[in-house]
């Protein structure tokens, strides 16, 4: 059995950098999930500048109130995170040395992985693992029973299954999300609507009866629930935030698309000598010391 291992990268940068440790424990982290494994390729699934460009065509709000959230920020909080972002993007060639590194133009890493377990969910020839602590991967479970996801808090790894965490079987995360609303992406959901009234219409109904028992709940403004403003009926709301958290698909990608994405999977593509020493002379200027366990990574079967 062949081991793939999907890196969140930006995610595991973020939380690396805003624990003030060295960027380089980040790679510590993913030995630490990839132990017992046998020669695991590590896929580092990379957000590129604009990448959330696709999902904001769909719903130009995605994630707008971030900018709104960093403008509250202290000097010293902005300043740092312009930090974060300037050498997260030079990371791209320190990891060319270690996996594959896939980005796509207006794409984010959570559709990378989505393509990645679409394409290999269900061969029994691979096992994935999915390391990131984003709840939102958990739906990639979907694609096969050969799927895990590892998430990570403070370099330590832990498996965790999607209804561990949401409660919820994998196929009815999205759907679920598109409704109650997602916070951190500036998803609107139904206002008052929530994980337990979901979980309680769930018990005895089907999803589409789910959704006409909620349209009606809303109709008769049970406990204040509201629509979002712009919106008539829950399932025009459901369809339209369905459509802007649904994984793409291959089939979705232009042909140069799916041709860069497999290239790129196929591929380690090895930057050179001098890429790594400017990456790593740069993180040495901002990050701390060179921890000792990321020497045992260039160890890691690749």
């Amino acid at each position: 059995m062949k081991n793939i291992v999907v890196v969140d990268t930006k995610l595991m940068a973020y939380d690396t950098f805003h624990r003030h440790e060295s960027i380089f424990s980040l790679f510590s982290t993913i030995e630490n999930a990839c132990r017992g494994m046998v020669n695991p390729k590590v896929v580092f699934a990379f957000d590129p500048a604009g990448g959330s460009r696709k999902r904001k065509e769909l719903y130009p709000g995605y994630k707008a109130h971030r900018k709104v959230v960093r403008a509250k920020q202290s000097l010293s909080e902005q300043e740092r995170h312009a930090n974060f972002i300037k050498h997260y993007y030079k990371l791209e060639n320190l990891m060319k040395f270690f996996g594959s590194v896939i980005s796509l133009e207006g794409y984010e890493a959570d559709d990378i992985a989505n393509l990645v377990c679409e394409r290999l969910g269900g061969d029994n020839d691979y096992h994935i693992t999915l390391l990131s602590s984003d709840k939102d991967w958990a739906s990639n479970f979907t694609f096969g029973d050969n799927i895990t996801q590892v998430s990570f808090k403070r370099g330590v790894v832990y498996p965790h299954t999607c209804e561990q965490v949401f409660e919820l079987p994998a196929d009815i995360i999205l759907p679920y999300q598109a409704l109650v609303g997602v916070d951190k992406e500036n998803i609107k959901g139904v206002f008052r609507f929530g994980k337990v009234t979901f979980k309680k219409l769930m018990k005895t109904r089907t999803f589409e009866e789910t959704i006409d028992a909620l349209e009606d709940m809303v109709a008769r403004g049970v406990n204040g629930m509201k629509l979002p403003e712009g919106y008539s009926t829950v399932r025009e709301l459901y369809n339209f935030n369905w459509e802007v958290l649904k994984p793409i698909t291959i089939s979705e990608l232009s042909e140069e698309e799916v041709t860069s994405f497999k290239k790129k999977f196929n591929s380690k593509e090895i930057g050179n000598k001098s890429d790594l020493d400017d990456v790593l002379l740069d993180s040495f200027n901002t990050f701390h010391a060179f921890p000792t366990p990321v020497i045992n990574f260039f160890r890691l079967p690749r």
